[in-house]
């Protein structure tokens, strides 16, 4: 029920709060016919009104919301004081006086008095919206490109009712006064419209980029979907306003018998117009109440996607290239049919043979997607994630896949399909979400099975997390930067932190072991800046930064080049962008690297950042 009420308040206080300025918008810079000065300002008063009652409506469900009951004056009073959402409100019910102060001044002070408030009222929405949730410069371009966007639909949609109720009033006295006055008050708020909808048309890029940020998200998630049903009605009301302005605007002046009918067909396209954006503002009502498309796991509802992988294949790249350049030259030729009519039946004719010989082509582009494609692992990649994975792998996929995952496990040699080799190259070239599916519900024409019914999802995601240490690991040996498995770290001069916190700092791990203690009081000497973490079971004492736990010898050990021979006194250093740019171990080395070499490889690492992600899109934490 509070859900409920949050939604349809939302909803009617935004459309109440853009009709409220497009109206106060419309009688400053389009019209304010002395006929209509009593109609504009009772619809003003309304249109306050309603944003006053729906906003402490708005105001007692956020509060019911958060506190999970009931609200009392106690919590009212804490959301209104202690709230960015109070605070808000506050400021908002301010911004109200003051255009209710503003609507009884006469003349155009009051005017322009009340459109700055009302304006200054819309607007304020922006820092309820999702848009004040970013922080740093992003969360500036945010909240401006929302203000924008509630400023042009105000313009534009606010103005559709004042401009109905002045068509009205034109049909009932045209021949009396002459539509002069309509005709321009038509082509001002279509010049208006214009600059509105192109507003609204890069705002709402910018906003989409931010809350969906991916095509998947766009068409698999419920937020992004809303999204869509949403936009399909701007579409609408752009091609209904186009239609005004392209076909029936001139009519009022090339045709004069006609008058009575174009006025009749522009006041009804602006009511459906008015019609269409209040769909679209009760879509905005729900849409604040959702969890954005960026932040849930889409699920594709395509059997494929597009990858652009084989265009980088020799034996195929160049016939894709083709096709699409034709495609392309096909396109052109469209669009010359429209401009040389003589030649138009001869150029659609040579389009469509281009695109019908050509299109299988384009297939090439597809690749076989599922539901999960473009899931993202919920793990962070840590080290006790991945010691999770080793478990689970070491019980269900060990078997088939081997120790290391090459494919050479003790099951392997009966099967008719040799298992896939976890550690080649070609792990890389799946998305997470991919391998997710196929761990789950099997691979159709394979031996491998599904474990669905028996590994939940954290156990999926965790066994993803060892089949990628486990590659990156075996590449770390020639050289590879593999990213370093994030963990939990205690330091004595801010406390608790984790490895992917110190991004910005190049951090040494030390496993503790026999030759530690030794170790330790040489490393003091090491350049400042570099975070020294001893893992151990007791703390180091200052200036060490310590962490523990059997997860991270297992997580760790893979990236050595001796695996089975342990991980005690092994020492990583890892980059301020949290790659794992060096490993060692005391026994295959013969003895500590001493300090000065160990600061020669940190400043060479310094000086060769890596510039481009070893590994692909999908394997991104």
């Amino acid at each position: 029920m509070t859900e409920t009420l949050l939604i349809v308040a939302r909803a009617i206080h935004f459309a109440a709060s853009i009709g409220l300025a497009g109206l106060l918008c419309f009688t400053v810079f389009i019209a304010q016919p002395k006929v209509l000065v009593g109609a504009f300002g009772r619809l003003a008063w309304a249109s306050l009104l309603l944003v006053l009652a729906t906003g402490f409506a708005w105001f007692l469900a956020e509060t019911a919301s958060m506190g999970g009951k009931t609200p009392s004056l106690t919590l009212l009073g804490t959301v209104l004081l202690q709230t960015r959402f109070g605070g808000i409100f506050g400021l908002r019910l301010g911004l109200a006086t003051v255009v209710a102060i503003a609507l009884l001044l006469p003349g155009n002070r009051g005017r322009w008095a009340a459109l700055v408030g009302s304006t200054a009222l819309l607007g304020a929405l922006a820092w309820v919206g999702h848009g004040a949730d970013d922080q740093g410069a992003d969360g500036v371009f945010h909240l401006s490109a929302d203000f924008i966007h509630l400023l042009a639909a105000g313009a534009w949609i606010g103005g559709l009712i004042p401009l109905g109720l002045l068509l009205s009033r034109a049909i009932a006295d045209y021949e009396r006064n002459g539509i002069e006055a309509a005709h321009r008050a038509v082509r001002r708020f279509s010049a208006l419209g214009i600059a509105a909808v192109g507003a609204l048309l890069a705002t709402g890029v910018i906003n989409t980029l931010y809350l969906v940020g991916s095509i998947a998200a766009l068409i698999g998630t419920s937020y992004g979907q809303l999204l869509l049903v949403k936009i399909a009605l701007f579409v609408a009301l752009v091609g209904l306003a186009t239609f005004n302005r392209e076909v029936l605007t001139p009519r009022l002046i090339s045709r004069r018998s006609q008058v009575g009918d174009v006025l009749r067909k522009l006041r009804r396209n602006s009511f459906l117009e008015a019609g269409l954006g209040l769909g679209v503002l009760c879509i905005v009502g729900l849409l604040g109440t959702m969890v954005p498309g960026a932040h849930q796991q889409p699920l594709w509802p395509l059997p494929f996607r597009f990858s652009a992988a084989v265009l980088a294949d020799p034996s195929q790249g160049g016939t894709v290239w083709v096709a699409l350049a034709s495609v392309a030259v096909g396109i052109a030729l469209a669009g010359a049919s429209f401009m040389f009519r003589r030649l138009w039946g001869a150029l659609v004719v040579l389009w469509l043979v281009i695109i019908a010989f050509l299109l299988p082509s384009l297939t090439l582009l597809t690749v076989n997607a599922y539901p999960t494609t473009y899931f993202r692992s919920p793990t962070g990649y840590t080290a006790a994630a991945i010691a999770a994975g080793a478990s689970t792998y070491a019980t269900y996929c060990a078997i088939c896949h081997g120790a290391t995952g090459h494919g050479d496990g003790p099951a392997a040699a009966n099967l008719t399909d040799k298992p896939a080799d976890l550690a080649a190259s070609h792990i890389y070239s799946h998305p997470d979400g991919d391998l997710f599916w196929w761990i789950g519900h099997g691979i159709a024409g394979t031996p491998m099975p599904g474990f669905d019914g028996v590994l939940d999802e954290t156990a999926r995601w965790n066994l993803l997390d060892f089949i990628h240490a486990n590659a990156d690991g075996l590449r770390a040996h020639d050289g590879t930067p593999a990213q370093a498995p994030d963990f939990a770290i205690e330091c004595p001069d801010i406390g608790v932190t984790s490895l992917r916190a110190l991004r910005g700092r190049i951090v040494h791990m030390v496993f503790a072991g026999p030759g530690t203690a030794a170790r330790l009081p040489a490393l003091n000497a090491l350049d400042p800046l570099v975070v020294n973490v001893v893992v151990a079971a007791r703390a180091p004492g200052r200036p060490f930064c310590a962490a523990t736990g059997d997860d991270l010898a297992i997580a760790y050990a893979f990236f050595l080049p001796e695996r089975a021979r342990g991980i005690a006194d092994a020492e990583f250093v890892i980059d301020d962008r949290g790659w794992l740019r060096a490993a060692w171990q005391p026994l295959l080395d013969n003895g500590w690297w001493d300090v000065d070499s160990l600061e020669h490889e940190i400043a060479e690492i310094r000086a060769q950042p890596v510039t481009v992600s070893p590994r692909p899109a999908g394997h991104a934490h």
